[in-house]
This record gives structure tokens, sequence and C-alpha cells, in this order.
């Protein structure tokens, strides 16, 4: 991939407030500029594109919001916004337990003191995460986005064959492909 293609990547999945930040300023930088005018085009055309494009295509399609479910888990009761938000999809057969990164501790505890009483338990993380278990009781997703998200099934697969417990510690990075990667984890590991 260019290296423009990633500063591009990167830019989209700002989002929200900061991608309108960075909008205004290099709308105003281009305001600026066309007062000197030192290019055979009007730069303020730049600001008028940059600024308007995106008010017009909201008023075209309306706001989008990307739905809570999406970005945590359910609440009990909770009515998801379509069908396929409503049903966690796929789940391994084995017992589940999902920890956010920053209880990393206590999934520790808790897989040594299932392993002492003789449970069969795996641990599904990151990479970064996988020095704080043994080797072989770690299904690692992987170091980057694209690797969590093409490993995620297989090794829910692979823990149901194994395990009789899964716990799961949530990768850390969030935005673009691990929104998608954390709601599959979330609703793979969720209860009911």
């Amino acid at each position: 991939m260019s290296r423009w293609t990633e500063k591009l990547e990167w830019f989209l999945e700002l989002g929200g407030v900061k991608k309108d930040v960075w909008l205004l300023v290099i709308s105003g930088i281009a305001l600026v500029v066309s007062m000197f005018d030192p290019f055979s085009f009007d730069t303020a055309w730049v600001a008028i594109i940059l600024c308007g494009v995106p008010i017009l295509l909201e008023a075209v399609i309306g706001p989008v919001e990307i739905a809570r479910s999406v970005l945590c888990p359910m609440a009990p009761g909770e009515t998801a916004a379509s069908p396929g938000m409503k049903y966690k999809h796929y789940a391994p057969a084995c017992k589940t337990k999902l920890f956010a990164p920053e209880e990393l501790g206590k999934a520790k505890e808790e897989f040594f003191a299932l392993q002492s009483g003789g449970t069969r338990v795996l641990v599904l993380c990151e990479g970064s995460a996988a020095a704080a278990f043994p080797q072989e009781a770690v299904l690692c997703l992987g170091n980057t986005p694209a690797e969590m998200a093409e490993n995620l099934y297989s090794l829910l697969r692979e823990a149901e064959t194994r395990a009789e417990v899964l716990l799961a510690v949530e990768p850390v990075g969030r935005g673009g492909v691990m929104t998608g990667v954390l709601n599959r984890l979330r609703k793979a590991c969720a209860e009911g």
C-alpha cells in the first residue's frame, strides 16, 4: 500500500470532530492561499469542496451514525437497531468470558484459578498480551487489525474443540477494522 493511500485511510478513519477540524484547517489554508493567488486555479475551491461536500452528502442521505450496539455490548432488554445487530451470530460451544484490555491482570488471575482447578482453559488475545499466559494456552489473534480480523473465527472454532472455558481479552485498538473485530468478539462471547 502506498504512503498516500495509508495517509488517506488514516484520515478517513478519524471521523467526527477530528476529521471536521482537519477539514476546517485545510480549508482555512486554502482560503488564505487564494488571496495571494500563486496558482493557476482558485484555491478557494478546495475550501468549498472540503466543507461543502460533507454538508451536501448529509443533506441528501441524512446523518450517518454507528449504532451503540455495534460499538459496545447490548444491555439486557435493549432492542437492536436492526435484526442483524440483535444476534451474536457465532459463538463457540465452550463457556466464554470477555475482559476489557485494562483487565488483563484479572484475566490472568482467572486463568490460573481455572487451570489449577483442572479446567481446560484457553486465552484469546492479541500478540502484545500473549506473554502474560503460558504459550500453550494462548490463541493469538495477531498483531495488526488485518491479522485479528482474519484469525478471529478460526481461533474461536479452535477454542471450541480444545477448551471448556475460553477467556478472551479485547484488543487495545479501536476504530476502522477493529470496530468490526470487537463487535464480533463481543457477540461471540455474549451470554444467552
